[in-house]
């Protein structure tokens, strides 16, 4: 049963309110981010959810692609694999010469997983954030057709969620992150700054004890 909240918890709705008002784009969650989150099932029962699942079903339930992060499990595609990562991947690996998208045939019980249990996507810091970035980009370009036959705008709604954030990006004087850490930490602050993601309907979300 898919549960549904009413209302948000409140650090939730703060989080839903400033994406909404194009506000803020990049939210960090830190503190007790193992604790599980309150939430009502349809029926009326209350649930309780990790973090991790509450952000993929409940809070992101919008976006149409949810990604997942982190140095220990790599890159993990949770919702859209099959639509639309997979279809970005295979004209990303016909220009690029990679092989990213030659995974196993689909489970058709589970076809939303079938990244995730190839091993093909990146684990590598710096090579998993800069597929993110180059999908996050390419999905700004999507239009759609609308009566008349013109087209117009129709970004692909995106969430990505880095976990354990302080091994990618440790909390440390400017001085201290030097080469890749560095360019971790631009990468991600890119997507919260440059204009063209931050005013998309993208939203990336870090997570740190």
């Amino acid at each position: 049963m898919t549960p549904t909240v009413s209302p948000l918890p409140p650090w939730a709705e703060k989080m839903r309110e400033l994406f909404v008002s194009g506000a803020a784009s990049q939210f960090l969650l830190y503190g007790s981010v193992l604790d599980l989150v309150p939430t009502t099932e349809a029926d009326g029962r209350r649930a309780f959810l990790p973090l991790r699942q509450f952000l993929e079903d409940i809070l992101f339930a919008p976006f149409e692609v949810v990604i997942f992060y982190d140095r220990g499990k790599g890159l993990r595609v949770k919702r859209g694999s099959e639509l639309l990562f997979q279809q970005w991947l295979k004209v990303f690996d016909s220009f690029q010469g990679t092989t990213f998208a030659a995974g196993p045939a689909p489970d058709p019980q589970d076809p939303a997983r079938a990244l995730e249990r190839s091993g093909l996507l990146p684990r590598e810091p710096r090579r998993a954030l800069e597929l993110i970035d180059r999908f996050l980009r390419a999905g700004l370009h999507r239009t759609r057709v609308v009566e008349g036959g013109t087209r117009v705008p129709d970004p692909v709604r995106i969430a990505v969620v880095v976990d354990y954030a302080q091994f990618l990006v440790p909390q440390a004087e400017a001085v201290y992150l030097a080469g890749e850490l560095s360019e971790h930490l631009i990468k991600i602050l890119d997507w919260a700054t440059d204009p063209t993601i931050a005013t998309a309907p993208v939203v990336t979300c870090l997570i740190s004890p």
